[in-house]
């Protein structure tokens, strides 16, 4: 652990997780989001950013956590995972916390997380979160499928034209 890392706390549905926060970019209100047929189940459909497709992942579904439904009162938390813009439905954005004499991070083997996905836990003032590896939630098969969906749907966006949307 470093010495200060600054964290980002959020949680789905009730799961407290946590990235570094130099991997969060942003945090919208959920838009309408387009789902290309034959998507991973992965992937909740693709916002339209400014003329940019960014896929919306469900960290439920890659965490093996229990499913939910992202409703209209979902957040999307913008993500840079290595090269990669991607944003993830959660329930709330709780803080942005930093480390150091009053917090811990206990790690985890790789193999207790699939594909070593969560770096350790944050234990923090009374509370734990699983403190998320950015450059590990997608295995590279699921990383090249996305990539295909993406570069389909930004095509598709291209081909819209300016001030128009892909879902209305």
């Amino acid at each position: 652990m470093k010495p200060t890392e600054r964290i980002l706390t959020f949680t789905i549905e009730g799961m407290s997780c946590a990235l570094p926060l130099g991997a969060a970019r942003e945090v919208l209100t959920m838009a309408a989001l387009s789902r290309p047929p034959g998507a991973p189940a992965i992937v909740e459909g693709f916002l339209d950013l400014g003329g940019q497709a960014v896929p919306v992942l469900r960290l439920d579904r890659l965490l093996g956590l229990p499913t939910w439904s992202p409703g209209v009162n979902a957040l999307l938390l913008l993500a840079d995972l290595g090269e990669r813009l991607v944003a993830f439905p959660v329930s709330k954005v709780e803080d942005v916390v930093a480390t150091g004499a009053d917090s811990k991070i206990l790690p985890m083997a790789e193999t207790e997380a699939f594909n070593g996905c969560v770096r350790g836990l944050l234990q923090q003032g009374g509370q734990t979160h699983y403190l998320l590896d950015p450059a590990r939630l997608l295995l590279v098969a699921e990383a090249r499928r996305v990539a295909e969906f993406r570069a389909w749907e930004q095509q598709r966006l291209s081909a819209l034209g300016p001030g128009q949307t892909a879902t209305g």
